[in-house]
């Protein structure tokens, strides 16, 4: 079933952040790399709408004027037989986590993706979500921390060896885009269309990076914006269309 969200088609001219670090202190993490797939549909709706984004942080704002930059709303692009919802926000918009996208293709949903290549939030469960219970904010609720008791007994046990367990990350993502929810056991894309019909990530982004080169008459962005990254960051090779 496709989402019915009512967004705005009216043009921005708008300097705003698309993800947002709620903390109190004046420190900023490094954001995760753009996920490939959500890079050239945000240039996308950025054109569409007349959106120029703002890459610094103002350290003299307070918490509530940069939280305000994060509350645009839900916005739509359409392309092909394409049309995304960007979930601008610091709320759940029906099914789309903050940050989130939706993707519809020929009016069915097939995915809603991360912003991030590494980690997402479970549209179906939540799991991952930086949004507590009780509306605050903490982007440490994206990720699980390391349990060193648990690796501590399997080094006892001669599971592990102590140069091991010493590379061991610290603390890994919640959810992994493109693996199913460790809670729920959804995943961020679902494109059975039915009638052996498939649309896949990679036709997303190929279709995307090359709507963008065509809007923007940048040609390079349609070779540029089809790269393909694994989880470590590493270019696989080019998004491909198969449908």
């Amino acid at each position: 079933m496709p989402i019915h969200i009512i967004g705005s088609r009216k043009a921005r001219d708008t300097n705003v952040l698309l993800l947002n670090s709620a903390q109190e202190e004046e420190e900023y993490d490094e954001d995760p790399e753009y996920s490939d797939e959500f890079e050239p549909a945000l240039w996308l709706l950025h054109h569409q709408h007349d959106i120029i984004m703002d890459p610094t942080i103002d350290h003299g704002k307070n918490r509530s004027e940069r939280l305000a930059k994060a509350e645009i709303g839900v916005l739509s692009a359409k392309f092909g037989g394409w049309r995304i919802y960007v979930n601008w926000s610091l709320k759940w918009a029906q099914k789309i986590p903050p940050h989130h996208m939706a993707v519809e293709y020929h009016g069915v949903l097939v995915g809603i993706v991360s912003p991030y290549l590494t980690m997402r939030t479970c549209w179906q469960c939540g799991r991952g979500s930086s949004l507590g219970p009780d509306g605050d904010w903490d982007d440490d609720r994206m990720w699980v921390k390391r349990n060193d008791q648990v690796i501590q007994e399997r080094v006892l046990a001669g599971a592990l060896t102590s140069e091991e367990a010493a590379q061991l990350p610290t603390r890994v993502p919640a959810v992994l885009p493109a693996h199913p929810c460790p809670s729920c056991g959804a995943f961020d894309w679902f494109g059975d269309l039915g009638d052996g019909m498939v649309a896949r990530r990679e036709d997303f982004q190929r279709d995307a990076a090359e709507a963008i080169a065509v809007e923007t008459r940048r040609d390079n962005l349609a070779v540029d914006m089809r790269i393909r990254h694994d989880i470590q960051g590493g270019q696989m090779g080019y998004a491909r269309t198969g449908v």
